[in-house]
């Protein structure tokens, strides 16, 4: 995240770009007559970030965003192609194990640092036929940057998990009305009848970390296996969850800013990678308050 003191300092290009030895400078960018600037960020292989049209002091605010919210760091950085291109140490795209959750978490703080500076996502989009493809977000910048917000993420893990990433505590309470809210209205799904009892039910909801308050990640676990349905009943009953969870966030204050392909999945032409959920909420938002779908002004 970026001191909101550098913000008037990036916007207006007072700030340079503080360059590591040997580093070769990144690239500009002549665009259409157009004053409407958009710009892009890919995931790559499984390790890479690459940035295209930004300039010099937004590298610099992304450069420090990652520095500070990816545990393992950067490992080499360079031009590519006209793209700038960060490697990072790890696998954070492999989307699974003890990567899942920070490399999420990174990703929140990167929407976030860009959001504050003006450039808010238009789209995720997967043009690439490729086995292991990731999706590529598209940005459109806006000035005044709108007000600040608080973000979490959502992922949909093996066949049966839900993880709620960076859920915020409750003003004053050492509790997450969103994890709460979330666990109440997914259990009460369950039908009377029994007939999604297989599908729809929280067996066990536990920590994915001893301590999700400092890790910043909570998982659920489902009977069943509701990322892998197949059967009729199964497949509605899923989609009839996710415009649960949908409601849950909004008496929350979130809006879902955007869904994403980010992790490379599983290899095989039959199987592929759940999105994950980016979710925003005004700072300002109070219980009650109007959830804005579009950015306000």
């Amino acid at each position: 995240m970026i001191e909101k003191s550098k913000l008037s300092e990036i916007h207006s290009g007072t700030t340079s770009m503080e360059s590591s030895e040997n580093m070769p400078p990144p690239p500009t960018y002549t665009g259409a007559s157009s004053t409407t600037r958009f710009a892009c960020m890919c995931m790559s292989q499984f390790d890479k970030l690459r940035f295209i049209r930004f300039n010099d002091q937004e590298l610099q605010a992304i450069r420090t965003t990652i520095s500070t919210s990816w545990y393992k760091g950067i490992q080499a950085e360079q031009n590519y192609y006209g793209s700038y291109e960060f490697k990072l140490k790890g696998n954070p795209w492999s989307g699974q194990g003890s990567e899942a959750v920070p490399a999420r978490q990174m990703v929140c703080a990167l929407f976030e640092t860009l959001y504050n500076l003006g450039w808010l996502a238009v789209t995720a989009t997967d043009v690439s036929k490729k086995a292991l493809d990731k999706d590529t977000t598209m940005f459109r910048y806006q000035y005044p940057p709108p007000p600040p917000c608080d973000w979490m993420a959502i992922s949909f893990n093996q066949g049966d998990r839900l993880r709620l990433i960076n859920p915020p505590l409750d003003d004053g309470k050492n509790t997450s009305g969103v994890i709460e809210d979330m666990k109440q209205a997914l259990g009460s799904m369950i039908k009377k009848d029994g007939k999604f009892n297989l599908l729809i039910h929280i067996q066990t909801e536990f920590t994915f970390y001893p301590d999700w308050k400092e890790q910043g990640a909570y998982e659920i676990k489902f009977r069943g296996y509701p990322w892998y349905t197949s059967k009729g009943s199964e497949v509605i009953g899923t989609r009839m969850m996710l415009l649960q969870m949908l409601e849950v966030l909004e008496n929350n204050g979130f809006t879902l800013y955007l869904s994403i392909d980010q992790s490379t999945g599983a290899s095989s032409e039959t199987t592929s990678d759940t999105d994950s959920w980016y979710c925003r909420r005004l700072k300002t938002w109070k219980k009650g308050e109007p959830v804005y779908h579009s950015v306000p002004s």
